[in-house]
């Protein structure tokens, strides 16, 4: 009796299991799913968590991975504006966004797996628009925007810009039900043959670089050498205009001396002898003179009692 209980119990869980396999699906976190319906597309379901539907064949489930799928590389030769040949390596971030259209477009064809082999699919088509892009932007900007010594020249932040809003706007158009995330420029290469015309051009630019650069500085050390003489001129005319004063002052100062002196000659020629004195005498003195030379007659003077 038991064992027959057993039994029913089981066979019940067995039940309950299997349909809730054939009713029940389970949508993660970092998943979108799509529930077709004969196959036809008829719901979408954005939200994690679990939910019903009928068994196979009435319905079925595709599950897709809603992370951001980095793919890379896509390899592109394409001559620039001026006729430079470059081979360009670019990554690409995408993510699916609308998993009713991704599935009309990519997996609804595949009869193996549709999931995985769809994400294989998208990334095919996504390399040729890719591709489409980078022949477009890059063949109409110059060598210089991607490779060059000047900072003004170079565009390639504008132009990974410009190749992501091509290729979002292509896939766009054609409804693949993806969306680019990003796109980047991740290595540049010279084909061989191009590699000793490149190596040409940049030593030409930087040999005007540096004319430039020496043309620059002959300016500035004219200019500084022109600064320089002006000024030195405009001191010394100060200084030659100061002097002037102070000679014009001195002889003035002079004037009044000698206006002095005339109202008494004499004492103007004793003084004048007795500066000349302390000057040629000075300490531990020896002197040689005939007493006749002025201003040494003065010692032999006679003064006015008669004495010598």
């Amino acid at each position: 009796m038991k064992r027959k209980a057993l039994n029913i119990t089981v066979g019940i869980l067995l039940v309950i299991i299997f349909g809730l396999w054939l009713f029940v699906f389970q949508v993660r976190r970092s998943e979108i799913a799509l529930v077709t319906t004969f196959g036809n597309p008829t719901r979408t379901i954005t939200n994690a968590g679990p939910y019903l539907k009928w068994p196979w064949p009435i319905q079925r489930v595709y599950t897709f991975d809603q992370r951001i799928q980095n793919f890379q590389p896509v390899l592109a030769e394409t001559p620039t504006s001026d006729g430079k040949q470059l081979v360009a390596t670019v990554y690409v971030g995408w993510q699916i966004t609308d998993p009713k259209a991704f599935y009309q477009g990519f997996a609804s064809r595949l009869v193996s797996e549709p999931e995985k082999a769809s994400i294989a699919s998208a990334e095919k088509i996504l390399e040729g628009v890719v591709r489409n892009s980078i022949y477009n932007v890059i063949g109409n900007n110059p060598f210089s925007a991607l490779i060059s010594t000047d900072p003004s020249q170079f565009k390639m932040e504008a132009m990974e810009g410009e190749m992501l809003a091509s290729a979002e706007e292509a896939v766009q158009t054609n409804n693949y039900g993806i969306e680019l995330k990003y796109l980047g420029i991740q290595k540049l290469e010279l084909p061989e043959s191009s590699t000793s015309d490149v190596f040409k051009q940049m030593q030409s630019q930087r040999a005007i670089l540096v004319s430039k650069i020496q043309r620059d500085g002959d300016t500035k050390a004219n200019n500084i050498r022109t600064e320089a003489n002006s000024e030195r001129a405009r001191l010394v005319a100060d200084a030659e205009a100061q002097s002037k004063r102070i000679r014009g002052e001195a002889e003035a100062e002079v004037a009044q001396y000698y206006k002095v002196f005339e109202q008494n000659p004499e004492l103007a020629d004793f003084i004048f002898k007795l500066d000349a004195l302390k000057t040629s005498l000075g300490k531990n003195s020896t002197l040689i003179f005939d007493s006749r030379t002025q201003p040494f007659d003065l010692l032999t003077t006679t003064n006015a009692a008669g004495k010598k």
